[in-house]
């Protein structure tokens, strides 16, 4: 018999380190695993008044109109709240393309690589509810 489960195309860790929300994504940001990413991110945007997320999208390996379409709601949610920023880091290859085409880069602080503090904290301490893992 054979197994005809799905093939999961990403995964999102969530991690927080001194009041920041900090997700790790990994594959690809398509219709099927948008809704995943999506729910990070609502966990995430929760945790304070003034939300405060970085997003490591080094693990990204593409990205189609639904990705593009969750990084359009996430710029929409800092305008309409007024508050909070959104820091993505290590954005590359097909993600970077499609942010720039669609003038959404400009909308979020930009860095090469994740700062020191961050990347410890990363490595495993948890903060609210674990909704780590994959699609």
């Amino acid at each position: 018999m054979q197994d005809f489960r799905p093939e999961y195309t990403l995964k999102v860790q969530l991690a927080g380190c001194d009041g920041r929300a900090v997700l790790r994504i990994a594959g690809a940001l398509d219709r099927v695993s948008v809704p995943v990413l999506t729910a990070h991110l609502d966990v995430a945007w929760g945790w304070n008044d003034e939300p405060d997320l970085v997003i490591d999208a080094s693990g990204v390996t593409g990205c189609d109109r639904a990705g593009v379409a969750a990084f359009a709601v996430l710029a929409q949610r800092l305008l309409d709240g007024g508050r909070g920023r959104v820091a993505l880091v290590a954005v590359a290859g097909q993600l970077k393309r499609a942010l720039r085409r669609a003038r959404l880069l400009e909308r979020f602080e930009l860095y090469d690589s994740l700062p020191r503090p961050v990347q410890i904290a990363g490595n495993g301490v948890r903060r609210g509810i674990d909704i780590s893992g994959g699609v």
